[in-house]
């Protein structure tokens, strides 16, 4: 599946994981329930964010700094996406920070595909 494909198939997926960054156990409900291509997608996100393909303030690289080794394992094309869930749950404490980061991501990749196929 290509991956802006992915991210438009995710995006309420997305969009509910973004919307209870104030409600922990919510989101870790989601994450408890993703399937492979709500984990992928949120891959995708962190992948564009380390090519530098999404222009993020210095106060929110500094943020997603604290964060780098779990960002290189979910962007790691090798590691499995039932691993990659699960370094998401255990290291939950990353998700309220990182939150608006992907959902910024996610409206603007979008609103950009929805453009492109309409």
């Amino acid at each position: 599946m290509s991956d802006t494909r992915r991210l438009r198939d995710n995006q309420a997926f997305l969009r509910m994981l973004v919307e209870c960054g104030d409600n922990p156990e919510q989101a870790k409900q989601l994450i408890r329930t993703a399937n492979a291509e709500q984990i992928h997608s949120i891959s995708e996100i962190l992948h564009n964010i380390l090519l530098k393909n999404v222009s993020l303030s210095l106060d929110e690289i500094k943020l997603l700094r604290r964060f780098r080794p779990l960002i290189y394992k979910l962007v790691d094309k090798r590691t499995h996406w039932t691993k990659k869930r699960r370094a998401i749950q255990q290291t939950g404490g990353w998700f309220p920070i990182l939150a608006p980061i992907l959902g910024a991501i996610a409206a603007g990749v979008g609103q950009s595909v929805i453009q492109k196929y309409v």
